[in-house]
């Protein structure tokens, strides 16, 4: 087959293996480079490496930033601005929320002082049905002595029983309304005799006990006039209508949220409410106090 080498083909063979084994080895050495890159090696009889790439430059650095020197109220302005404003309100809603719980306390006292409340008010009235014109003749039911020097409250109430012809349903809280408009005058009263027994006068008795009429509100209201004015046609006097406010107050026929208010703190140099930053205190009118507010209102 091969003339004059009977062994050609052995020898070719090994040569050709020699060559393989020769460029396996040169691509170990040079670090698996041209298996790694997926090139095929090249088909001539010499061996070709090929050279990794370069790597990249390095980035360049960043320049240090420059620190800020300015002090700390300039550099963060907006966000003292911001938090100030923040807690500027929520502290104002502190304050108006503490005023307004005191306010609610106070009220929360007077109503508990008061000898009755609304509803009982209103169902004295149901129970009782008392027409004004009754209500007026309790003055000459109780006799002339009574009308000079008061009557005690034992005494008002047989007078009215009596003025009513039946007997008074829940008498006791009516009891409790005469003997708050006398601890009222309690102050006023000079002797021993007086404090021991004391009297209340028919006029403040007719006021105390003027809700009971059944009539419409104009119909009470205009004996609850006349009760005041002594029964003439003429007008109150201050000190007359003080008292009577008096009396309606202490008879629990002012309502609470009436005889309530918070004391007013003015306002600072820069013109702004104290209100926003100081608790109000809850204070009690009394009764020259509402007389003045009743003024201030109408007038208004």
């Amino acid at each position: 087959f091969f003339p004059g080498h009977p062994n050609m083909l052995t020898r070719r063979l090994s040569t050709a293996s020699l060559a393989c084994r020769a460029r396996v080895q040169l691509s170990s050495r040079s670090g698996l480079s041209t298996l790694r890159l997926g090139l095929a090696p090249p088909r001539s009889g010499l061996s070709t490496v090929v050279a990794p790439p370069p790597p990249p430059p390095p980035a360049p650095a960043a320049p240090p930033e420059e620190e800020d020197a300015r002090p700390f109220v300039v550099r963060w302005w907006k966000s003292i601005l911001f938090w100030s404003f923040v807690a500027s309100w929520a502290y104002s809603l502190i304050q108006q929320n503490r005023s307004r719980r005191g306010l609610d306390e106070e009220e929360e006292r007077v109503r508990a002082c008061a000898p009755v409340n609304a509803d009982e008010i209103l169902e004295l009235r149901a129970l009782n049905d008392v027409s004004s014109d009754t209500l007026a003749t309790l003055a000459d039911v109780a006799g002339a002595g009574a009308r000079h020097d008061g009557a005690t409250v034992p005494q008002v109430l047989a007078a009215l029983a009596k003025a009513v012809g039946q007997p008074v349903r829940e008498e006791y809280a009516l009891e409790r309304m005469l003997l708050a408009v006398l601890e009222v005058r309690g102050a006023a009263l000079a002797s021993p005799a007086e404090a021991a027994a004391p009297r209340i006068p028919l006029d403040d008795a007719a006021l105390a006990l003027g809700f009971l009429s059944n009539g419409p509100v104009v119909e009470r209201l205009g004996a609850l006039y006349a009760s005041a004015s002594g029964g003439g046609p003429g007008p109150i006097s201050a000190e007359r209508f003080v008292a009577a406010l008096g009396v309606l107050a202490a008879s629990g026929q002012v309502p609470p949220d009436k005889q309530v208010a918070l004391d007013g703190v003015g306002r600072n140099a820069l013109g702004v409410n104290r209100s926003w930053y100081v608790e109000q205190p809850a204070v009690s009118y009394s009764a020259a106090e509402l007389a003045d507010a009743a003024a201030a209102e109408l007038a208004a």
